[in-house]
């Protein structure tokens, strides 16, 4: 569980690198939408740890399956990479988002 919130860790920080945009074109996702876009990855990064990818293959499946779980909750990279900045500047809910997430997976195998 530790490797896959270092993974979410490491695509918010490198998703972070990019030029700020004004706060009125910023769509901060609520929790519970977090939340299960935050589930899906963890449930599918974990799914291509099974299947024993690596390298390029391994890059482009989890950018496609990223995709997936975008569409599947309907919201934009960009508007998921926002928010997920937007939690991690703020820890107490960053913390609370995450440990919501563990409970939902650990609620639901």
């Amino acid at each position: 569980m530790n490797k896959i919130l270092i993974a979410i860790l490491l695509f918010a920080f490198i998703a972070s690198c990019q030029p700020e945009k004004e706060a009125s074109d910023v769509k901060i996702l609520k929790e519970d939408e977090m939340i299960e876009i935050i589930k899906d990855i963890q449930l599918l990064e974990a799914a291509h740890k099974d299947l024993g990818i690596f390298g390029v293959e391994r890059k482009a499946l989890a950018d496609t399956s990223y995709m997936i779980v975008f569409n599947k909750h309907g919201v934009k990279a960009s508007e998921f990479d926002s928010s997920y900045n937007y939690y991690l500047r703020n820890p107490i809910k960053f913390e609370k988002l995450m440990t919501e997430v563990e409970r939902s997976i650990n609620l639901n195998p």
